[in-house]
């Protein structure tokens, strides 16, 4: 037999590597010679007890022939092609593998009789017979029925085993799987008649047989009987290799150690449990060499050798940070390199991460809200609201003293100091806001730093923290400007159209919409503005959940696909519209135009709005007084929520006829959520009589004093030629009385205009 003879080495036996093809060949080659490896073995090629092998390159396979050989108790000139078996140690499996089909001269596939070809094992010598060392094989055979049979080349051998008929099987795949024993190597045997068939080991039969017995050679052969002259098979691949046949190992868990060091500690341990398996070969001891790692990290165990008397170790591993020095949040890492080797078997490298993070959190608080923010009504000159500051256990408990809480501007704390711990740990800090004047108008604000400094007990390092706190005064008025306003609610808690407010010398419109849009009051849900304050924060109508708009669905405006495309909503009348009218006798001054909005998405709502005017026409978008978006969403608070439009240019003064207003809404597309509301629509101005108010006068040093009683401003006109002369204004938006200074004038006249 052809070993491989052991070496021992200080680190015990190397193993030949396992799973490695040695040989293979589907005798596609362009002629014998080209096959690697192969080696012909014909003792006799011509007349009785001879036999050949060729190379069929049409059908791709090895031919063997093969007249009178039979190979028992000589080797009579049968044919045998034959390759190396690899080089293989003790306890290692290898394996042969082929397909072979047979048919007796002539071509046909009828059974001749007597006929044997498969996979057999000697030395390789030319010659040689087989049988000489009743060597195992594997073949085909047609001596009864078409079966494949195992047994050895001595006549009367008990070791013999024959798979049932196959029928009219003529080929089969045939495999041997030898396993080196030491003193007897154990052979099995399978066959199948398919590619994708499982193997069938025959009956389960394996042999063993004496290490002595030759089979560096493993062949390809055909033998025929005296009783038969001729016989022929065909082999369409060889293959020969070594099989996977792992011994004992280990495994270790955890994969990966991750530790956590807390100070005030300056050393952590971990736990890696070593645990031994068995192997399907062998399952000697298995000794740990060394587990070694780097960076701080070091690793122990009580026994380094694991078998099956004592399957697990566990492996401690200690992280030292004397010599690392790391501090609070920071992490170093390494390697764990375990070096093991079963008895007689390769040395292995385990390798196992490791990391730890030292964790030494300080000492601290926290204050919630970290922003205080109050409100102040009107009349009250002080409000107040509570900062609760609350201790943060560090890793090293310790006390945390609230040395001063400071802020200014108007706000006082209570109380300045204190102290945080585990006995009290969390202080409440009322926080007041006193007004000495400071805060006059709705809107007004006042802020201010809350500065704490602290120390934690015994460390002598003091530092500081912030809050942060404002007020907000409340204090709204009613305006008396408004012309017309609709807050869409009558005051009772039920919605309408009907405009709000008007000044007593105007009539106004409901308020209405375009053929474009649907008129629609929402109320009462999670978008309503429950607020009494209109865009500047002046008191307008109630806090009663009604607004105008809602979905798309609801309002049917056109779906834009979120495109700023004022002229299709113009095209498609997308508006609201109401009708400001001056009453007979009476004008209007315009300032301003008002509205509160909101918007649920920037995608599906319609965001966008223009204002236009019967001032300036609705025939273009260049018309528009003003167009805008509401760009924040879910809200009515935000700066693009509140609007203001500024009408205080020329043409919006003087008005003494209807004026029509459209708020055009554009933008809007499918989605969730898409609702568009608007809330608070008011136009401010002045509205005065077109009629003058009586005047008296008098005079005194050298001046006219002219008084009037309507409460309105005029204008003072002068003229000093009443038959040539023009009217000038000498004095503007004046208040009465008035004083005039006569001058030199030989005559001078004056009038009130607007």
């Amino acid at each position: 037999m052809r070993k491989l003879l052991a070496i021992l080495l200080g680190l015990g036996m190397l193993s030949a590597s396992y799973g490695a093809t040695t040989f293979h060949s589907d005798f596609d080659e362009a002629d014998l010679g080209s096959i690697v490896g192969l080696t012909v073995d014909t003792p006799s090629t011509n007349g009785a007890d001879s036999g050949t092998v060729t190379l069929d390159t049409t059908d791709d396979q090895l031919d063997l022939t093969a007249n009178g050989a039979n190979m028992w108790t000589a080797r009579q000139g049968a044919p045998i092609a034959w390759v190396s078996a690899p080089t293989v140690v003790e306890g290692d499996t290898w394996y042969v593998e082929t397909q072979v089909n047979m048919v007796e001269s002539g071509g046909t596939s009828d059974r001749a009789g007597w006929e044997q070809a498969g996979i057999t094992f000697y030395d390789g010598t030319a010659g040689a017979n087989p049988g000489a060392e009743a060597a195992p094989f594997l073949c085909l055979n047609d001596w009864n029925a078409w079966n494949v049979n195992a047994q050895d080349f001595t006549i009367g051998s008990g070791n013999n085993t024959t798979s049932p008929d196959l029928g009219s099987a003529t080929f089969v795949y045939l495999r041997v799987e030898i396993t080196e024993g030491g003193a007897t190597d154990t052979y099995n045997f399978f066959y199948k008649l398919n590619a994708g068939d499982a193997w069938t080991q025959l009956t389960g039969w394996a042999l063993d047989h004496t290490s002595d017995a030759p089979n560096s050679a493993v062949g390809l052969f055909l033998k025929s009987h005296d009783n038969n002259t001729s016989a022929a098979a065909q082999f369409d691949y060889l293959t020969v290799g070594t099989i996977d046949v792992p011994g004992a190992s280990l495994t270790f868990s955890p994969t990966s150690l991750s530790l956590d060091l807390l100070a005030p500690d300056t050393t952590v341990d971990g736990a890696i449990t070593a645990s031994y398996f068995a192997g399907s070969v062998t399952s000697n001891d298995i000794t740990i060499a060394s587990a070694t790692a780097d960076a701080g990290f070091t690793a122990v165990m009580t026994d380094p050798i694991l078998g099956n008397s004592d399957t697990e170790e566990v492996i401690t591993v200690t992280f030292d940070n004397s010599g690392i020095g790391l501090t609070n949040g920071e992490s170093t890492n390494s390697t764990l390199e375990i070096i093991w080797q079963e008895l007689g078997g390769v040395v292995n490298t385990s390798s196992i991460p490791l990391d730890v993070t030292y964790i030494n959190e300080p000492n601290g608080f926290e204050l919630a809200p970290s922003s205080l923010s109050l409100t102040l009504n009107s009349p009250d000159t002080s409000t107040n609201g509570t900062i609760v500051a609350s201790y943060i256990e560090g890793t090293i408990p310790a006390n945390i003293e609230i040395v001063s809480v400071v802020t200014t501007n108007g706000f006082s704390v209570d109380p300045d100091s204190f102290t945080l711990g585990t006995a009290n740990d969390s202080e409440n800090i009322l926080v007041t806001y006193a007004n000495t004047g400071a805060l006059v108008n709705h809107g007004d604000t006042a802020e201010s730093v809350v500065v704490i400094t602290y120390t934690e007990t015994g460390s002598g390092v003091t530092n500081t923290a912030n809050g942060s706190v404002d007020v907000f005064y409340y204090n709204p008025t009613i305006s008396t400007t408004v012309i017309a306003g609709y807050d869409f609610d009558d005051g009772t808690g039920t919605g309408t159209t009907n405009v709000t407010l008007t000044d007593v010398n105007v009539t106004a419109s409901g308020f209405g919409t375009g053929t474009g849009v649907v008129s629609v009051v929402n109320s009462n849900n999670a978008n309503c503005n429950y607020s009494e304050l209109d865009a500047e924060y002046n008191l307008f109508g109630t806090a009663n959940g009604f607004e105008f708009g809602g979905a798309s669905s609801a309002w049917l405006y056109t779906l834009m696909n979120n495109q700023d495309d004022l002229g299709l909503a113009m095209t498609n009348a997308d508006y609201m519209v109401f009708t400001v009218t001056p009453t007979n006798g009476y004008a209007m001054d315009l300032t301003s135009f008002t509205f509160r909005s909101r918007i649920n998405q920037l995608v599906s709502s319609a965001e966008r709005w223009a204002l236009f005017s019967s001032v300036g026409g609705f025939d273009s978008t260049t018309n528009a007084i003003a167009t805008g978006r509401t760009t924040q969403i879910g809200t009515w608070d935000g700066a693009s929520n509140n609007n203001v439009v500024d009408l205080s240019a020329v043409e919006f003064q003087e008005l003494d006829e209807a004026v029509e207003f459209r708020l055009y809404i554009y933008g809007g597309s499918t989605g969730y959520s898409s609702a568009t509301l608007f809330d608070k629509v008011i136009v401010n101005g002045d509205v005065y009589g077109l009629a003058l108010p009586p005047v008296s006068a008098s005079v005194s040093g050298g001046a006219l004093i002219m008084s009037w009683e309507d409460g309105r401003a005029y204008n003072v006109l002068t003229n000093n030629n009443l038959q040539h002369g023009e009217w000038e204004v000498s004095e503007s938006g004046m208040d009465s009385p008035v004083t005039n200074s006569i001058g030199d004038e030989p005559q001078l006249f004056y009038k009130l205009g607007k």
